[in-house]
């Protein structure tokens, strides 16, 4: 009995890393979404839009910084600008 109990309480433990591991992949997914919806949005000569897209990536922090870094590439000024901002 004892070890019924044991034994159900591993697969629980499995179950729920499992379970965890999947939210954190589709949050992953949804941040890389969100990171770019918000670097694009530096294109725009709004600075209200711009300074509030750059509070947003602030407010991500480290997950950002990669993007940040490739959009310093960015042909256009006001994006560049505003990466370096960001960052």
């Amino acid at each position: 009995m004892i070890y019924l109990h044991k034994i159900s309480l591993l697969v629980l433990f499995i179950f729920l890393f499992s379970f965890g591991n999947l939210i954190s992949q589709e949050n992953i997914k949804t941040d890389t979404k969100k990171i770019l919806e918000l670097i694009e949005k530096f294109g725009d000569k709004n600075p209200w839009a711009n300074g509030d897209a750059i509070n947003e990536l602030v407010n991500i922090g480290e997950p950002a910084v990669n993007y940040l870094i490739k959009s310093l590439q960015d042909e256009n000024e006001n994006i560049r600008w505003c990466s370096a901002i960001a960052i």
